[in-house]
């Protein structure tokens, strides 16, 4: 993941955030589910640096099937993280800051 951020970092980005990227424990309500997948942190991070570092011209989560999430709807919450981060982090960036805030997985 460092990698990929490296390379696309400065560069107008369209994100297409698939659901069933992260592990199947923290996010159920997907058709095709993943074991070994990004954890929340991973996941937020990931969102939190392509937002940062780059000018997103739009962003979609898909994968989602509500019908699937158990009776927390802890993947609806996981949905909503990511796009309250996505939205913070883009704000951040017309405020003036580039790099990511001491969190993520770009950071030493």
């Amino acid at each position: 993941m460092e990698r990929f951020l490296k390379e696309v970092k400065g560069r107008k980005v369209c994100l297409s955030f698939g659901m069933d990227s992260p592990d199947l424990t923290v996010f159920p309500a997907v058709a095709a589910q993943s074991y070994s997948g990004l954890d929340v942190e991973q996941a937020m991070d990931l969102v939190r640096v392509l937002a940062i570092q780059n000018e997103v011209l739009a962003a979609e989560f898909n994968e989602y099937v509500p019908l699937m999430d158990d009776r927390h709807m802890i993947s609806v919450v996981l949905v909503d993280r990511l796009m309250r981060t996505l939205l913070a982090s883009h704000a951040a960036r017309k405020k003036g800051h580039h790099e990511p805030l001491l969190s993520g997985p770009l950071r030493r």
